[in-house]
């Protein structure tokens, strides 16, 4: 996977400090903390209303060239207290243990302690591109429940799949998956039944 990161100055010297990207790892980080987090699609504003699990103070930001937010989706946001506003970030102002605040490109400051990045990932499937396996509007490998592709006897696992939520444990077991269905495959006709 590659993972879409926020483009502003120093970004990744905050990740893992005060910029996290998954609400099952690290949402407990944010419990009765102002959150800010950065997202441009609805599945991002569903992710962001279950941070309501943990704080009342979230806000989401959107970049404004990407207006990609339905109407439903920002309607919900609305509906469930959450603000939401439009902007790149430029700066992030951390101390220690908190974010302090965050300046947009257009001078607004965002009051924030911490923000979670939900631009997403993209699977690195790119070797696969020659070959004639499936690959999904998002360019996950297509696979079964025995993790088998389109191509016979070429099964995928883990985070170049779209099968789950591209978690070590989700991959760990998709891998053993697909191994026993490979070996499998591998008896010779006499010995399967």
């Amino acid at each position: 996977m590659h993972d879409r990161w926020p483009d502003f100055e120093r970004a990744r010297r905050l990740v893992g400090k005060h910029l996290f990207w998954c609400i099952v790892c690290d949402g407990w980080r944010a419990r009765d903390l102002r959150v800010l987090v950065l997202g441009d699609t609805d599945k991002a504003v569903g992710t962001t209303l279950q941070f309501l699990t943990y704080t009342g103070r979230v806000t989401l930001l959107s970049d404004p060239t990407r207006r990609r937010l339905s109407s439903r989706a920002r309607a919900k946001l609305t509906q469930c207290g959450i603000a939401h506003t439009e902007g790149r970030v430029r700066k992030v102002v951390a101390v220690k243990e908190r974010v302090r605040r965050v300046v947009l490109d257009d001078g607004r400051a965002l009051e924030a302690d911490i923000l979670f990045s939900l631009y997403g990932s993209t699977p690195r499937t790119e070797l696969l591109r020659d070959l004639p396996v499936t690959l999904d509007r998002n360019g996950h490998v297509r696979i079964d429940d025995k993790n088998r592709t389109s191509l016979p006897g070429f099964f995928a696992a883990g985070d170049v799949d779209g099968k789950h939520s591209h978690q070590v444990i989700s991959a760990a077991h998709e891998g053993a998956m697909a191994a026993q269905a490979a070996n499998h495959v591998l008896y010779p006709a006499v010995q399967r039944l």
